[in-house]
């Protein structure tokens, strides 16, 4: 192929892959705000969990083939091309994650932009007949483009594409393809009036050595936390697939999140969790706060219901950073931010894209602060991650 081709295909690839991306995070972001409200308005759709998850099962089963893999299948496929990524992938997780949040479920969005990224880069990909490296290119764009629409970081987002399919490697042969489709599916996003939380850490103490050392105590608590979190989330995926059908499974499973969120107060852990985490940059909290809603997230995901991690690790971290602004001399909204990116990259395995992402969020002169947070939350969080089909280049500690 000509290079002059070649050059107007990769527009039209990042350009049809940002634009879509965008576009359906945005509605993604609209239709989840619409379906929890809901919830909280309507507690008995509570009681439709169970149901709303078995229709999804039913959904998948029918229509979905591979993209029950979820974003293990796009992990794969980066690291090793032989398969498609099937087009509904895109529908079926968006479909799966409304019906989710509508029973309240405490699950995320993260890996449904992902997936819908995934899936549309895989679909163009194909229509273009492109070679098993451009599409493992375009795979990476694709995911980043979903995070980075979401969450409004476009940097990030770039290198969580990049980043998430190994443990300890980052694959550079995508970066400029990675950063153009972030940027244009966050600018898409946006244009088509998605809102993002903003979270303030109002001030910074001095970046001394003492203060440095007490951010890495604090992160090496969150790697443990996140260490706790994936075994807690893998041992339930293993009991749950002691019960062989996955409708029954999620009958069962859906039932007992409900019976859960039922107990009086229990709806604060219910959802994403972005109303603790804005009270965890302001007010202190119940110290195991962070606790139960880790459990409730890795019970309603390891059942099988549809979402993501990534939000619910987001409120996790920042209110266990609340909970430890008791034993560290740091200011509370500081310990919450670090939480909140370094619980995240260590479950997810990618600490540079959590690290740059603390820095969008918080400001350049948070970059100490966040980097030492999530490199020592890496370092002791363990394997596997949140993602069971991540390769390992480089050993952790």
């Amino acid at each position: 192929m000509a290079p002059w081709l070649r050059f107007f295909r990769w527009i039209a690839l990042i350009a049809g892959i940002g634009i879509l991306t965008g576009a359906a995070s945005a509605a993604l972001l609209f239709g989840l705000d619409h379906a929890y409200q809901l919830f909280l308005a309507h507690r008995l759709l509570g009681l439709g969990l169970p149901f709303f998850g078995a229709f999804t099962i039913l959904l998948y089963r029918r229509f979905g083939g591979l993209s029950e893999r979820g974003n293990n299948l796009l992990v794969e496929e980066i690291n090793a091309p032989a398969r498609p990524v099937p087009w509904l992938m895109a529908p079926l997780v968006f479909l799966g994650t409304l019906l989710t949040h509508l029973g309240g479920g405490s699950a995320g969005r993260e890996g449904s932009a992902v997936q819908m990224g995934g899936a549309f880069a895989d679909f163009l990909g194909r229509r273009f007949q492109v070679d098993d490296k451009t599409r493992r290119i375009l795979l990476m764009a694709g995911a980043g483009a979903g995070f980075s629409a979401l969450f409004g970081t476009p940097v990030a987002g770039c290198l969580f594409g990049m980043e998430f399919s190994l443990v300890g490697g980052l694959t550079l042969e995508g970066l400029l393809p990675c950063l153009a489709a972030a940027l244009l599916a966050d600018r898409v996003a946006l244009l088509c009036g998605a809102h993002h939380v903003l979270y303030r850490i109002p001030a910074l103490p001095h970046a001394t050595l003492p203060n440095l050392g007490w951010v890495l105590a604090a992160g090496l608590c969150f790697g443990l936390a996140a260490r706790a979190y994936c075994l807690a989330y893998h041992s339930l995926s293993k009991l749950w697939k002691r019960v062989s059908r996955p409708t029954v499974r999620i009958l069962l499973g859906g039932a007992l999140v409900a019976l859960l969120l039922a107990i009086p107060g229990a709806v604060r852990y219910s959802g994403l969790g972005v109303p603790l985490m804005i009270q965890s940059f302001q007010t202190p909290l119940l110290p195991w706060d962070f606790a139960l809603k880790g459990l409730l997230t890795a019970l309603t995901l390891s059942v099988g219901f549809k979402g993501g991690e990534v939000t619910p690790l987001f409120c996790v971290g920042a209110c266990l950073g609340n909970a430890l602004a008791v034993f560290l001399p740091l200011p509370m909204p500081l310990l919450a931010g670090t939480g909140f990116v370094a619980l995240f990259g260590a479950c997810a395995n990618t600490p540079l894209a959590a690290a740059v992402m603390g820095i969008e969020l918080f400001g350049g002169e948070s970059a100490p602060w966040m980097f030492a947070a999530c490199v020592a939350a890496y370092a002791v969080s363990g394997l596997p991650g949140i993602y069971a089909s991540q390769k390992v280049r480089v050993p952790k500690l």
